[in-house]
């Protein structure tokens, strides 16, 4: 070829890899966007090894992909520190390991680093089955739960109701959802956990909230200075998920409660331990029962699982965190309007 003859070829990166792995007795499995499962018959069945396939996608992503209590995330990523990760996930049963020849796919060395890590996540599981327990428990319970009543849950001091509803509410909403109170009933951490995913100029951030539910037999919520000092306490689990990840970002609170006086809100985010809740560009969003009910009654305006494809999970972040919604398309629409009775 000459020094200025340049030729595009479309590459199939799955055909390359799976041809190169065979050579090593991998074969290609189950498949995400972002992921491709590397299969051999001497890998346990509580251990998964993932090729991560787009760059974009940080390798802890596929921790909330799936269940197998084990994780390899292969990858090709330059920017990525495995000690890090492996220091910050490992408990999760999560460990990154950079590519940079196939050889380091030897069956031999994948055997020894297997072992030691599902002894990890047995004992951190050993540790942790209590909270899991209970939170499954939780999670047929809020199933049971009636959200169409959260108003009077939220008005009557009803705690547990009150969260089991709110939780059943907002689950659709978000990327993920993590309830907290049922499994850490009388601990300093707040209701929920709330993750986003935002992506700008091929970028991908997982922004993080947390949120209470503050049921009460007053009608107004009162933004008292104790009330405020908790909140901050509990922004400390963002803000360490923050400086242990940089994909992670501390995004502010969420406070469910029976009513609230915009007078109050103003008042109180100006003076207090209140305003610390908003340095930077945390926000404090205060969501009264009667919002959280109407949201509820907006879900079941659309057919059985037509939910998912219609919600854009973003764009619910950008409006309730940012105050900022992206205007809709026309032919979006369009479509959802031919989901509706």
């Amino acid at each position: 070829m000459e020094a200025n003859d340049q030729r595009i070829a479309e590459v199939n990166v799955e055909q390359v890899l799976a041809e190169s792995l065979a050579l090593l007795g991998f074969s290609l499995g189950e498949r995400t966007e972002d992921f491709v499962r590397l299969q051999r018959a001497d890998i346990p069945a509580d251990c998964g090894i993932y090729f991560l396939l787009r760059n974009a996608t940080p390798v802890y992503a596929l921790r909330a992909l799936t269940e197998v209590p084990v994780l390899i995330v292969v990858h090709v990523k330059n920017g990525v520190d495995d000690a890090q990760v492996n220091s910050s996930f490992g408990s999760l049963g999560l460990h990154a390991l950079r590519l940079r020849s196939l050889a380091q796919l030897d069956a031999a060395a994948l055997q020894m680093l297997i072992p030691p890590l599902i002894g990890v996540r047995a004992a951190v599981q050993e540790v942790a089955s209590p909270a899991l327990e209970s939170v499954a428990r939780d999670l047929q319970t809020r199933a049971e739960v009636d959200p169409l009543k959260v108003v009077d849950f939220a008005f009557t001091q009803a705690d547990t109701l009150f969260e089991d509803a709110t939780a059943r509410i907002i689950a659709p909403m978000f990327e993920h959802v993590f309830p907290l109170g049922a499994a850490y009933r009388g601990k300093p951490v707040p209701d929920g956990i709330v993750v986003g995913e935002l992506g700008y100029a091929g970028h991908v951030r997982f922004p993080v909230a947390s949120y209470d539910c503050k049921s009460k037999r007053d009608d107004i919520f009162g933004f008292e200075p104790g009330e405020g000092d908790q909140q901050s306490r509990y922004l400390r689990i963002q803000e360490r998920l923050e400086r242990d990840a940089r994909e992670f970002e501390s995004s502010g609170v969420i406070l469910f409660v029976p009513d609230a006086s915009q007078a109050d809100v103003d008042e109180r985010v100006r003076k207090d331990i209140w305003r610390a809740l908003v340095e930077g560009k945390r926000r404090l969003v205060v969501v009264p029962a009667k919002v959280l009910k109407r949201w509820w009654e907006l879900q079941g305006l659309e057919l059985p699982g037509q939910l998912p494809s219609i919600l854009n999970k973003s764009h619910v972040w950008e409006a309730l965190l940012n105050a900022a919604l992206p205007d809709p398309e026309p032919v979006n629409v369009n479509e959802t309007v031919k989901l509706r009775d």
